[in-house]
């Protein structure tokens, strides 16, 4: 992509077009689409601005921090933890949470995601949350981590049950899934 492309997609990201009134979450999408090195950076930056701003359309919110998952850029990090957790809109907290499972992350940002699973009052987020913390957790192989997901897990899934509410059953799908993933790998481990 030139970079002119760049610099008029970061534009569009931040003022729009005056005949599209979509053109907002198109650049977002966009930029997460950029293979060139240098350009990514420039994207990557545009994207933790336009997040930190906190002034974008929730639409642009969830397509910018879905970007960022898909440039893989570690400087995200800290936006993404926040959008993970402290978003208004629903869809900016599922997509910040699937995006985490890119970076490089630690206990911290799986600690943060199991409260996420016991606390977050949206299906789609609790969900994303179980499947990216498992997910971490297996990749750092820590031992007393992987329980502590488990046993949240595990403690979660009645209470899921009970909520009988819309997406309970991709919830507990995700539960017994992840929960599968674990035991699988310690299986694997023994051997």
């Amino acid at each position: 992509m030139a970079q002119n492309d760049v610099i008029a997609l970061i534009e569009q990201l931040n003022n729009g077009l005056d005949d599209n009134p979509d053109a907002e979450w198109q650049a977002a999408i966009a930029l997460g689409n950029i293979e060139d090195e240098s350009d990514k950076v420039r994207a990557v930056q545009a994207l933790i601005a336009l997040m930190e701003s906190k002034n974008a359309h929730a639409l642009t919110r969830a397509h910018a921090v879905e970007a960022l998952g898909k440039l893989a850029d570690q400087s995200a990090h800290a936006v993404l933890l926040d959008a993970s957790e402290n978003d208004t809109y629903q869809l900016v907290r599922a997509y910040a949470i699937g995006s985490l499972a890119t970076l490089n992350n630690d206990e911290n940002t799986v600690n943060m995601l199991l409260r996420i699973v016991r606390d977050d009052d949206f299906f789609g987020a609790r969900a994303q949350a179980i499947g990216v913390a498992s997910y971490i957790a297996g990749q750092l192989n820590n031992l007393n981590l992987i329980q502590n997901v488990r046993d949240t897990l595990n403690n979660r899934r009645p209470i899921e049950l009970a909520l009988n509410e819309q997406g309970i059953v991709r919830v507990v799908a995700e539960i017994d899934r992840s929960l599968l993933a674990l035991n699988n790998a310690d299986s694997e481990e023994e051997e």
